[in-house]
């Protein structure tokens, strides 16, 4: 079986491997609502005036072109994954914020990483 790890000095190899037609993705999340941090109890309901939740999450996926086959059916595409931890705050319905400190597994160059997100809400 072909290592999921490339080495730091391929960083070309490293982006090709998240492009392609063909697609399969498995994630992973535990969610729960944080009620005592809901603004500080300011607001009515369970959740206050801003909801939070908090989140531990893994995600894996491989990426493939036709006439290729990723490494989990024999093939030689490598796939990705990572797992982290994340906070969501919804800010009155108008928009989510989230913070997400994750691992990528396969970029040995990289440790930990924070990333922030800001979404439409719905």
């Amino acid at each position: 079986m072909a290592s999921l790890r490339m080495s730091p000095q391929e960083p070309a190899q490293q982006a090709a491997r998240v492009i392609g037609v063909l697609l399969q993705k498995a994630s992973q999340r535990g969610t729960r609502p944080v009620p005592q941090f809901g603004l500080l109890g300011i607001g009515h309901g369970y959740y206050g005036a801003f909801p939070i939740e908090i989140a531990a999450f893994g995600d894996a996926g491989v990426a493939w072109n036709q006439g290729e086959s990723p490494t989990l059916f024999g093939g030689s595409r490598p796939g990705v994954a990572s797992a982290g931890l994340a906070a969501r705050i919804n800010l009155f319905g108008f928009a989510v914020a989230q913070v997400d400190w994750v691992h990528p597994f396969d970029r040995p160059q990289r440790n930990w990483l924070w990333q922030f997100t800001l979404q439409p809400g719905f």
